[in-house]
């Protein structure tokens, strides 16, 4: 009964709220302004930021800071590289 519940649970996909976003002003040494999930520790303070607004992930987020911003790229912190492991992806 719990597996057949649990592969149910895996099957559906669960659909997530989507998340307020914001952008540095200014860019950094490199030239690229950081885009971050507003509740990131590593997000700039209110006078430092530009709010995008809500989406539903970094990808929709980086859409809007290009019609901004020449460079853009999206914080290590809230959005860190993905690692490979063997086969697995973590």
């Amino acid at each position: 009964m719990c597996i057949t519940r649990m592969t149910y649970i895996i099957d559906r996909p669960m659909k997530s709220e989507p998340r307020a976003f914001c952008i540095t002003k200014i860019a950094q040494e490199d030239g690229y302004h950081i885009v971050h999930k507003l509740v990131c520790i590593d997000a700039p303070n209110i006078d430092d930021r530009h709010d995008l607004g809500h989406f539903n992930g970094f990808d929709e987020a980086l859409e809007k800071a290009k019609l901004e911003f020449d460079q853009v790229k999206t914080c290590n912190v809230c959005n860190p590289p993905r690692r490979v492991i063997g086969a697995m992806v973590v």
